[in-house]
């Protein structure tokens, strides 16, 4: 099951952070979090730092984690850090699978 998060803030930064990664381990009952980042504008070191975090606690229970239409802004970042290689973006929920073979 796929458990969309929609992220308000326009800024993920490192106050936002903490906030976020409470809420998430409050969630339940979902194999695919999507986190939704259509409302970023600027991610910054201790933003990206989080989500790689946040991949490697998921994959250890067996979850993934995927980004969800994230911004030209931070998709550009992604792109310049390399993290589009490590994490799975995409546009919309329709291009996410539930094969476990995907990053």
């Amino acid at each position: 099951m796929i458990k969309e998060l929609v992220i308000d803030q326009d800024r993920f930064t490192a106050s936002s952070c903490s906030e976020l990664l409470s809420t998430i381990e409050k969630l339940t009952d979902f194999d695919i979090l999507a986190l939704n980042m259509k409302n970023v504008q600027l991610i910054d070191s201790s933003g990206v730092a989080t989500l790689l975090i946040l991949r490697r606690k998921l994959e250890f229970k067996g979850k993934r984690l995927v980004i969800l239409s994230p911004t030209p802004n931070v998709k550009r970042v992604f792109m310049i850090m390399g993290i589009n290689k490590v994490l799975e973006i995409v546009d919309n929920l329709s291009e996410v699978s539930d094969n476990r073979e995907k990053k």
